[in-house]
C-alpha cells in the first residue's frame, strides 16, 4: 500500500534504491522516492521556419542534420520543432553520442548576392519546364 501511494504521488522526485532484509535468504528491493528535484538544463537551438508550398510551415535545425518537422500553424511548428529536437537528443544519448551545443556567439544575417544575367536566364528557363 505504501508503495502504491508513492507511485501515485504527483511530486517531482528522484529515485533512490534501498534493500530491506526480509529474512536470511531473501532481500526485497523497494523503490523509495526522494524529495529532491531532478536537475534540468535548458539548451537553445536555432530553428529555421519556412512556409511550405502545400501550406503550413516546415522547420529544420541546422546544427542537427535530419531534424526536420512541419506544422499547420506557426505555433504548431514551433511545438513540433521542440519535440523533434528532444527526440533527436534522446536518440543521441541512447547511442552514446555527444550532444551538439550551439555557440552563444551565433550571428544570423541575410546577404544579397548579385546574379549574372545568364544564371538568372537559366534559372527562369528551368522553372518554366517544372510547371
Amino acid at each position: 500500500m505504501f508503495f502504491k501511494k508513492l507511485l501515485n504521488s504527483k511530486l517531482k522526485l528522484s529515485l533512490v534504491f534501498r534493500s530491506f532484509i526480509i529474512d536470511k535468504n531473501f532481500r526485497l528491493a523497494i523503490i523509495i522516492y526522494n524529495m529532491a528535484k531532478i536537475e534540468q538544463k535548458v539548451l537553445k537551438y536555432t530553428v529555421i521556419i519556412e512556409p511550405a508550398q502545400e501550406g503550413g510551415y516546415v522547420a529544420y535545425v541546422p546544427l542537427l542534420p535530419g531534424c526536420v518537422t512541419q506544422g499547420e500553424t506557426f505555433e504548431e511548428v514551433r511545438a513540433m520543432a521542440t519535440d523533434a529536437i528532444g527526440g533527436y537528443l534522446e536518440v543521441l544519448t541512447q547511442n552514446g553520442e555527444d550532444i551538439p551545443m550551439e555557440s552563444e556567439d551565433i550571428i544570423e544575417t541575410q546577404v544579397k548576392v548579385p546574379i549574372a544575367g545568364n544564371i538568372l536566364y537559366n534559372y527562369e528557363q528551368s522553372r518554366q519546364y517544372k510547371t
